[in-house]
């Protein structure tokens, strides 16, 4: 009964489109890409295809981030660093789950968010092509 509340509650918490797995991004994968792997620009919905790609690539790098990080003291340290409150970074670094878990987890987004990312220089694939059809 409480795994049936909690699966429950965790994915109805879980936005589509916010870094989560390709597959989960509502239509799935195969319509958001085309023959060459990426969105196509006619389709109405490729805006949220390249939300959904920018959100993994994101994702993608917390976790990279967070394995980089090998020790639960350096996890801790860097998330309170990042601006978690100490006891939040300490359950968050010795939760023992799984790099890309916690790429996605809410701890991870809330310290390295997407202001973050582009202040590091990473090209948001949604605002470059917004960019471009405005230009055009």
């Amino acid at each position: 009964m409480r795994d049936e509340e909690a699966e429950a509650h965790a994915s109805a918490a879980r936005p589509e489109a916010d870094g989560r797995n390709l597959s989960g991004a509502g239509s799935g994968a195969e319509s958001c890409t085309a023959a060459a792997g990426l969105p196509t620009s006619g389709s109405p919905k490729s805006k949220a295809c390249w939300r959904t790609i920018d959100g993994w690539i994101r994702r993608k790098l917390r976790a990279l981030l967070w394995r980089q990080w090998k020790r639960t003291y350096t996890r801790a340290k860097n998330l309170m660093r990042a601006g978690i409150d100490e006891v939040r970074a300490w359950r968050s670094a010795t939760n023992q789950r799984g790099p890309w878990w916690n790429g996605g987890a809410s701890h991870m987004n809330a310290a390295y968010r997407k202001s973050w990312f582009d202040r590091m220089g990473l090209v948001s694939l949604l605002d470059a092509r917004q960019r471009l059809t405005s230009a055009s």
